[in-house]
C-alpha cells in the first residue's frame, strides 16, 4: 500500500509481547525482542501526509488500536535506525518496534494429584457464600483455549483467534469473519491451563473446579506455540474484551521494558473500568531495580502477582517488588485443564495470576448478589485488603499478604447486607356471609334447537410425514444462518447432503453453534413459499442426548420473513418440539399440526450453555 493521499489509521496495534525491553524511541538495546522489519506508528492528530513508500521506506500493514498502525520496513532500515529516523518527524506522535513478549509459566510437573492451592486461598470456604456467576465476564489473554474441554465448554461464551496461520514471522493474523479468526482453539497448552484456573465448571462431576464455578470466559488468543506473542496483538485483545462486556482480564505474560503504546492501552483499560491482573515473572529479580512491563507499569488498575510456594514463602521462580507487585497467590505445581482434554500440572506465575482473576470474579458477583456493581478500584481493594498478611512477602510484595478469596467475599457482603424482606400483608377480615338466594319461578319452556348442519367440516387427524431420503429435499444447497458458529461447523453444513453424524471424524459433518452460550438458533432460506408439512433433523452421534448439543426441546419454527434472533419468535408458526429421546445420530421427525405456508424454517433451542449441531435438515412439503 502507498502513501498516496492522507492516510487514516484504524483501532488495533500488533505489537510483539516480549521479555525483552524497549527503552526510548530513539535507543534500543541490543537484548530486546521485537519483530523484525516492522514497527508501530501513531502519527499526530490532524495530521495530514502525502508521502510514498520510497520517502520513509515504509508499508502500511493494518491498524492495532487507537491510530496507531504496524508498518512493514521496505528499505535497508534496521528496525532500531527506522525507530531513529521516524522519531525526528514533527508529524509522528510515537514510534515503537512491536515488542515480543513471552507467557510467565515455568515447565510441568506431575507430583501432586490435587488442587492444594484452592483450599490454601479459601476458595473452598467462599464457595459457601458465591460460587460466581455468569453476570460477570473474565477475559483470558493467552494462547486460547481447548473450546470443548468438558470442565471449560459449559463457561466458555466466546473468543477470537490472533495467531497468524502459518505461525511464520511476518505473517499477519486472521482477519475477523474468518474462519482461522473464530477458531481461537490452543494449541499450546498455556491458555487452557489458565482458563481452568479461572473458571472450570464446579461441582460438576469432572476433573478440576476453578477459583469461579459459573464466570463466563472470553478466550483471547494471540500466544503462537513458541510461548511468545505481540504487544499488538495484545492490545488488539484486550479492546476486543471490552467491547464484550468483560471487565476483567487474566493476563500470564509480560517481560518487556517500557512501552508508551501498551501502557496507553491499559490506560484505555483503566478509564473504561476494566481490571488488568498480570503476573511479576520468572525470573526471581527485583522489579523496583530492574522493572519489566506491564507488571511495572504504575496504574492503578493493575494487580500483579507474584508466586507463593506450598509452604507459603515467595516461590523460587517469582519476581518481586514492593513498589509495583501487589500480592502473592500459589504458583507452584497447579493442576488445572489441559489443551489435550485432559488435566495437568504447571508452576509460574502464570499460575497464580487466573486464581487472583478469579477472585475478582468473585468480589464483583458477591456485589451483584446485592444488587450492586463494583467498580475496578473497588474489587481490587477487597482483594489487597482482605488478604493472608504473611511475614514471608514482607519486603517482597507491596502488601506482603497473600490472596485470600474467603475473606474478600466476606467483606463485601458485610459492606452490602441483604435488603430486608417485604412485610407481610395484614390478614384480610373474614369474609360476610351472602344474603339467601331469592327464588324466582323457572322460565317458560322452549323447543330444543335443530340439529347443527352437516355442512361443517370434522378436523382432520394429524398423520405423521414420510420420511425422506436424508438431504435429498429442497433444503438442500439452500443458504442457511446460525446464532454463533463453532470451530469451522457454519451453519450450510446441516443443508449440504452430507449426512454424516460425527463431528470429530469429519468437520464437514454437522452444523454447530458455540458451546456456551444460550438460546441457539439455525435458519434457512428455502427461495420461495411453499407448503410445509414437517421437518427431519439429524442429531450428531458422538453427542446427542444429556450433552452439551443435546437436541432435545428444540423448536421448529416457520415464517415467511427471515429469522433473525430469538425476537423473531412471535412472527413465526410453531410447527413440532424435537422430542426428549433422540437416539445419537439418528433422525427425528417433526410434524407440523397442519400444513402450513412459509419460506423460512428456523430451529430454536431455548437453552442455556447448550450448542445447536444439526447434522442434517430436510424440509418436507405437503
Amino acid at each position: 500500500m502507498r502513501f498516496s493521499s492522507s492516510v487514516r489509521l484504524g483501532a488495533s496495534i500488533r505489537a510483539v509481547l516480549a521479555l525483552v525491553a524497549l527503552s526510548l524511541p530513539v535507543s534500543l538495546a541490543a537484548s530486546q525482542s521485537y519483530a523484525s522489519g516492522r514497527v508501530l506508528v501513531k502519527f499526530k492528530d490532524n495530521t495530514v501526509r502525502t508521502m510514498s513508500d520510497d520517502q520513509l521506506g515504509l508499508k502500511y500493514t493494518r491498524s492495532a488500536v487507537d491510530s496507531v498502525g504496524v508498518y512493514d520496513i521496505i528499505d535497508d532500515s534496521t528496525v532500531a535506525e527506522k525507530v531513529a529516523k521516524l522519531s525526528t518527524l514533527q508529524s509522528v506522535a510515537l514510534v515503537e518496534p512491536d515488542y515480543r513478549v513471552t507467557v510467565k509459566r515455568s515447565s510441568n510437573d506431575p507430583l501432586y494429584p490435587q488442587q492444594w492451592h484452592l483450599p490454601v486461598i479459601s476458595a473452598d470456604t467462599a464457595w459457601n457464600s458465591i460460587t460466581g456467576t455468569g453476570a460477570v465476564k473474565v477475559c483470558v489473554i493467552d494462547s486460547g483455549a481447548r473450546i470443548d474441554h468438558p470442565d471449560l465448554v459449559a463457561n466458555i461464551a466466546g473468543g477470537w483467534n490472533l495467531v497468524p496461520i502459518p505461525q511464520v514471522t511476518g505473517a499477519a493474523p486472521p482477519s475477523p469473519g474468518t474462519a482461522a479468526y473464530a477458531n481461537y482453539n490452543d494449541t499450546l497448552g498455556h491458555g487452557t491451563h489458565t482458563a481452568g484456573s479461572v473458571a472450570a465448571a464446579g461441582n460438576n462431576g469432572l476433573g478440576v473446579a476453578g477459583v469461579a464455578w459459573r464466570t463466563k470466559l472470553y478466550i483471547c488468543r494471540f500466544i503462537w506455540d513458541d510461548e511468545a506473542g505481540y504487544i499488538s496483538d495484545a492490545m488488539t485483545c484486550m479492546s476486543l474484551c471490552r467491547a464484550a462486556g468483560a471487565m476483567i482480564t487474566s493476563n500470564s505474560w509480560g517481560g518487556i521494558d517500557y512501552s508508551t503504546f501498551l501502557y496507553d492501552e491499559i490506560a484505555k483499560a483503566r478509564d473504561a473500568g476494566q481490571l488488568f491482573v498480570n503476573a511479576a515473572g520468572n525470573s526471581a529479580i527485583d522489579m523496583n531495580t530492574n522493572p519489566r512491563y506491564p507488571a511495572s507499569y504504575n496504574l492503578d488498575n493493575i494487580i500483579s502477582v507474584a508466586a507463593t510456594s506450598m509452604s507459603d514463602g515467595l516461590s523460587a521462580y517469582s519476581n518481586y517488588g514492593t513498589d509495583c507487585v501487589h500480592i502473592g497467590a500459589p504458583g507452584d505445581y497447579i493442576l488445572s485443564t489441559t489443551y489435550n482434554g485432559l488435566y495437568g500440572r504447571m508452576y509460574g506465575t502464570s499460575m497464580a495470576t487466573p486464581s487472583v482473576a478469579g477472585a475478582a470474579s468473585l468480589v464483583q458477583a458477591a456485589a451483584l448478589s446485592r444488587g450492586k456493581t463494583l467498580t475496578y478500584s473497588a474489587i481490587r481493594a477487597y482483594l489487597l485488603a482482605n488478604a493472608d498478611t504473611l511475614a514471608s512477602l514482607k519486603g517482597y510484595v507491596a502488601s506482603a499478604r497473600r490472596l485470600n478469596v474467603a475473606k474478600a467475599v466476606a467483606a463485601v457482603l458485610a459492606d452490602f447486607p441483604p435488603s430486608p424482606p417485604p412485610k407481610k400483608s395484614p390478614p384480610p377480615s373474614p369474609k360476610k356471609s351472602p344474603p339467601p338466594p331469592v327464588k324466582r319461578p323457572p322460565p317458560p319452556k322452549t323447543s330444543p334447537p335443530p340439529p347443527l348442519s352437516s355442512a361443517v367440516p370434522p378436523v382432520a387427524a394429524v398423520h405423521p410425514i414420510t420420511v425422506p431420503t436424508c438431504g435429498t429435499t429442497l433444503a438442500r444447497g439452500q443458504p442457511a444462518r446460525q446464532s454463533s458458529t463453532w470451530s469451522g461447523h457454519p451453519a450450510a453444513r446441516a443443508v449440504n447432503g452430507n449426512c454424516n453424524t460425527d463431528v470429530v471424524d469429519d468437520n464437514h459433518a454437522c452444523s454447530m453453534t458455540k458451546p456456551g452460550l444460550s438460546n441457539a438458533w439455525w435458519t434457512v432460506d428455502l427461495g420461495s413459499v411453499v407448503t410445509v408439512a414437517g421437518v427431519v433433523v439429524k442429531a450428531r452421534s458422538d453427542c446427542a442426548q444429556g450433552c452439551f448439543t443435546d437436541l432435545a426441546g428444540a423448536q421448529i419454527l416457520l415464517g415467511s420473513e427471515p429469522w433473525t434472533s430469538a425476537a423473531s419468535l412471535p412472527a413465526f408458526t410453531p410447527c413440532g418440539v424435537v422430542p426428549s429421546k433422540l437416539v445419537p445420530g439418528a433422525r427425528a421427525a417433526v410434524t407440523c399440526a397442519a400444513p402450513t405456508p412459509a419460506r423460512y424454517v428456523a430451529v430454536y433451542l431455548p437453552k442455556a450453555a447448550t450448542a445447536l449441531a444439526l447434522c442434517e435438515v430436510d424440509v418436507v412439503t405437503a
